[in-house]
């Protein structure tokens, strides 16, 4: 399938089981790519009007999002920003039919470099993924993330920077390090509270992140998942307010949470 625009009419329903109907519909996974530009069809708006000239949707604010066909070449699809704020939040797993146990199996069997590779996806310190790795074989999704909790609360601070550094900052896109591809659609995913954000929030989070890394020395570190862009800047607000050591230590614990919700990612347990 080549590139295509196509846009959803204003009624499609928003909830999970209607996103995986317009996306089976659309023959696309939901698994979005990093990109991503708002379109405005407004019949005023003349630069977007190729995008826009064959699309049925009303008048308004879309987004231009790639997405990964099941069996084809990736396309682009004009979706209203509510609907691609619900995709992304989703997280909708079609394209992966194995199941946990057998995903749990992989993990117990692969070599070591590549189990590591695995796990640093979950969590960018590689003393922790190769600890974890050495704890296997794993039993279940409980004995991995038990061991992982484990293993992580023995680090040292070093270890824990190292994570902190595999996230980008809230409100953008590449981390301090480099991460993979899989890792980075995940931190998309978890800071999909942002999009369409007030651009006054946007600016007090980076304002604050800013102060935020002169303080403490590293990034602000926040388990983002289901959380909306003004909930993240209250939370930023609060823990600048900490001294260094407690800060640490809610911030290691923020890595821990999103560590669990990766895991669970890996694994192909949603």
């Amino acid at each position: 399938m080549g590139s295509s625009i196509e846009a959803p009419g204003s009624n499609r329903a928003s909830s999970a089981s209607g996103i995986e109907r317009l996306a089976g519909s659309a023959g696309v996974s939901p698994a979005m790519s990093a990109k991503r530009e708002q379109i405005d069809c407004s019949p005023s708006t003349s630069k977007n009007g190729n995008a826009c000239k064959n699309s049925v949707a009303p008048s308004g604010l879309y987004h231009l999002m790639e997405l990964q066909p099941r069996a084809h070449a990736r396309g682009y699809f004009l979706l209203p920003a509510s609907l691609a704020r619900c995709l992304i939040q989703a997280n909708l797993r079609t394209t992966n039919s194995q199941s946990p146990d057998l995903e749990l199996a992989s993990l117990n069997s692969r070599p070591p470099s590549k189990v590591q590779e695995e796990f640093l996806k979950c969590c960018g310190s590689p003393e922790w993924a190769r600890r974890v790795m050495a704890e296997r074989p794993f039993a279940s999704l409980d004995d991995l993330s038990a061991k992982s909790d484990r293993v992580w609360w023995s680090l040292e601070p070093n270890d824990w920077l190292e994570a902190f550094r595999s996230h980008p900052k809230i409100g953008e896109k590449k981390a301090a390090q480099p991460i993979s591809g899989e890792a980075r659609r995940w931190s998309e995913q978890e800071q999909a509270g942002l999009l369409n954000s007030e651009q006054k929030i946007l600016e007090d989070l980076a304002e604050l992140n800013r102060a935020y890394e002169e303080k403490f020395g590293y990034i602000f570190v926040v388990c983002a998942s289901g959380k909306s862009s003004e909930e993240m800047l209250a939370l930023l607000r609060v823990r600048l307010e900490n001294n260094p050591e407690e800060e640490l230590r809610i911030a290691a614990a923020e890595q821990a949470k999103i560590t669990q919700l990766r895991l669970r990612k890996l694994l192909a347990v949603e």
